[in-house]
């Protein structure tokens, strides 16, 4: 749901991450533009990187909430992200 807001609120590229590659090609179907597998955080904020051109992510949504998927999205905010 929070993907589909997303892409209906807000003209931005969409990277949806997960450890689960079904709920990934999930997020695929549902709008989203890019997906990674973060299972490997260091390899997933690596590629996020390569995809925002190395600016960051302009907003971060975390959906889950655990300390892992925190700290990915806090290493991924660019200059002046929410």
């Amino acid at each position: 749901m929070a993907l589909q807001l997303l892409r209906v609120l807000a003209p931005l590229r969409i990277v949806a991450a997960d450890v689960d590659d079904k709920k990934l090609e999930h997020a695929k179907t549902l709008g989203a533009d890019d997906i990674v597998n973060n299972r490997n955080a260091d390899e997933a904020a690596e590629r996020i990187q390569k995809i925002t051109g190395h600016r960051g992510a302009g907003l971060v949504l975390d959906c889950v909430g655990v300390q892992p998927t925190l700290d990915l999205g806090a290493k991924l905010l660019g200059r002046n992200s929410v």
